[in-house]
Order: C-alpha cells, then structure tokens, then sequence
C-alpha cells in the first residue's frame, strides 16, 4: 500500500484516552490540544463515515481525520477522535454498528470531550464526514451544549437512495434496470431482517436527513466535494434549502474538482463511485486547502481562537 504523505510539524500535544458508550462498550481515541495560546480550547468532535472506520478515518494512504485533526489543532483547537466500537483500540464488536449504537457512541464522545479541563465545554462543535454528516444533525438537537455543527459532504437523502445511485452510476446502461431491481430486493430484503449481518443498514437505510436538520437551530457549515459521486452535489440542495428554512446561520461551501475525501480528482479520468475508491486506496493526496481554511475562517468566526 502506498505510504500516506507527511502531515505538518504539531505544534500541539496529543494523549490517548478511553470513555464509555451508554451500552459500556470502551471506546479508544486521541485528544490533540494546541501548545499554543491559552485554555480552555474550542473542540471539535469528529464522527466517522461508514464501514469499520478507525481514529484517523484512514482509507487505503488517506487518513483523513489524522491530517484534519492536525490542521486544526495546529490553527488553536483542540480535537477529540476515536476508533469505532471494535476497531482498533475500542472494545466491542464491530458489525458496522446499528444507527442507535451510533449515535450514543457520538455522544459519549461529546460529553467525554466537555469533561476534559483543556476543553471548553461552551464551545464544541461536531463535525461529521459522510455517514457522520446524517448522524451529527441528530445529536446536535438532542444535546442542547453543542455549539454548532459541521457537515463534510453529508448525504442529503435516504441511504437506501444514496446506495442506489452509487449503484446506477457504476453500471452500463443496458444493466441498470436490472441493477436497480436487485438493489429494491436487497432493500427489502434488510427491511424485513432477513439479512442479520445488516442491521447498520436495515437501522439507518430510510432515515430522511432533512428531519432531524430542521431540528438544528445552532450554526452549521456545510462542506461538499464538486467531483464527489458519492454523494451528489446536485442532493445538496435538497438539505441546504431545508435548514436555510428553519435557521439563518446555515454556510455552505462547494469546492470544484474535489472528491468525497475532500482531495483533487485525478484529471481527465472519469469518475465513477468505483473509480473514485480505487483512487482513494491508492493514491495519497492532501485535503483540499481551500477547504481547511473555509472550515478555519468558520470557526474563527463562530468559535474564535485562542492562538496566539
């Protein structure tokens, strides 16, 4: 596997820890803290896309959430990350976790993290990446603390219809219709449980993310790749236009020839969900700069900074 690029000298400290989840499963993560300015810090919370994610959301030579962990404690703030129940130093199983299970993990995290006498518990936001861009809007408005919410290319329909246009867009038309009919029958299929190695997906597969948006009345950034075809920048709307509806502090930001990972397409090659996994497991690319730093102005903006 390719070597993940360097990430920038820390001019922060990091410390293992470990917190519970409401079913008492141990979950393991890092808390970076910035050496300088002075604390209590604004945090961040990061929440995981799907599959067997660890700390670092590492996919193939990208760890996503290891380079935007340092970035954004090297620009003042402190960040908690963590491995997903059974992968790498958390205890559990991991099945891809059920959405309930999800969520409570997400919000152990969120009152681990307001405990720590380097945070300061008036100033956390969450941001979620994928999957964790559905799941954050929930936590968000049952926990009345969280200081606002960030969502990094969040999907803006139900899972199952993400899950079909992945589908559709990776197969010849001539096969697409009967690409869909199987899709429709594994759907229900999990529906009905007839599939228990995918309770993630029968948990999670009809929640509409516009329901629990209009339930967020804190500030929200919403970051969303140009290139992705993973979850389509044309959905996009169909979030934005909601939660503009109910809250005036709603930013969004499209950045042009980004994937779902936030890096540059590789020009000229067509992309499809397939094509982008391959590149994503074999190229090692940076996240887009112009991205962290819509993400740094936000923050500064909503959060402020105690760098000096």
């Amino acid at each position: 596997m390719p070597t993940a690029l360097p990430t920038p000298l820390p001019h922060f400290v990091s410390r293992d820890v470990a917190f519970p989840s409401a079913d008492g499963t141990r979950l393991a993560g890092t808390l970076t803290v910035p050496e300088r300015g002075r604390g209590p810090y604004a945090t961040l919370v990061l929440v995981h896309g799907s599959g067997p994610q660890d700390r670092d959301e590492a996919i193939g030579p990208n760890p996503v959430f290891l380079e935007l962990s340092n970035a954004l404690s090297n620009a003042g703030y402190a960040v908690l990350r963590y491995d997903k129940r059974g992968i790498g130093k958390s205890g559990g199983r991991n099945s891809l976790g059920t959405r309930d299970e999800l969520i409570d993990d997400v919000k152990a995290a969120y009152r681990f993290a307001s405990a720590q006498p380097e945070v300061d518990p008036k100033r956390i936001y969450l941001l979620g990446h994928s999957e964790g861009g559905e799941l954050v809007p929930t936590v968000a408005a049952e926990e009345p603390r969280v200081a606002g919410i960030v969502l990094m290319a969040p999907p803006a329909l139900p899972l199952w219809r993400v899950i079909m246009e992945q589908a559709l867009a990776s197969s010849p038309p001539a096969q697409r219709a009967a690409v869909e009919s199987k899709e429709l029958t594994d759907f229900q299929n999990a529906r009905e449980g007839h599939d228990s190695m995918r309770a993630w997906l029968r948990s999670s597969m009809d929640v509409d993310p516009i329901v629990d948006i209009k339930r967020v009345h804190l500030p929200i950034l919403i970051l969303q790749g140009g290139a992705d075809v993973q979850v389509l920048p044309s959905d996009l709307p169909r979030l934005t236009v909601v939660a503009r509806s109910v809250n005036r502090d709603v930013t969004v930001h499209v950045f042009s020839n980004d994937n779902h990972l936030f890096e540059a397409v590789t020009p000229g090659v067509k992309q499809t969900p397939y094509v982008a996994l391959q590149q994503y497991l074999t190229v090692p690319a940076r996240l887009d700069a112009r991205m962290l730093a819509a993400l740094e102005a936000w923050l500064a903006e909503h959060a402020g900074t105690t760098q000096r």
